[in-house]
């Protein structure tokens, strides 16, 4: 998606779908925006920005809205090359990701606090 700063954030259709081998295998419709999720955007902009390490010059936050939308719910397994689409037309071109799928060994990762 694209950065759209005039659009108005009330009721925001969109679609989301999975494609293999060019041909869609599943899809869902999409909502969100203001009359389609719990809080007000100005309410999560409040509580996002009022910690001083997240208002740090040069830095982008991205937010995604949950959705009751979901392919594995259908069922659905994601094979390598899979690609997903997420597409809200009233914010531009649709994102699109393929997928890889990582069959190497699950390693631990340690994390740790930054000072």
């Amino acid at each position: 998606p694209e950065l759209v700063i005039d659009l108005e954030f009330k009721d925001i259709p969109g679609n989301v779908s999975v494609e293999r081998d060019e041909k869609e295998i599943w899809s869902s419709e999409l909502k969100t925006g203001e009359e389609n999720i719990t809080h007000y955007l100005s309410n999560l902009e409040y509580h996002h920005f009022k910690y001083k390490q997240h208002r740090l010059p040069g830095q982008v936050h991205i937010h995604f809205f949950g959705t009751s939308a979901f392919s594995y719910g259908a069922g659905l397994k994601l094979e390598e090359g899979d690609q997903m689409k997420v597409d809200f037309p009233k914010c531009g071109r649709p994102l699109i990701n393929s997928i890889k799928v990582d069959s190497g060994e699950e390693e631990r990762i340690e994390v740790k606090q930054l000072k």
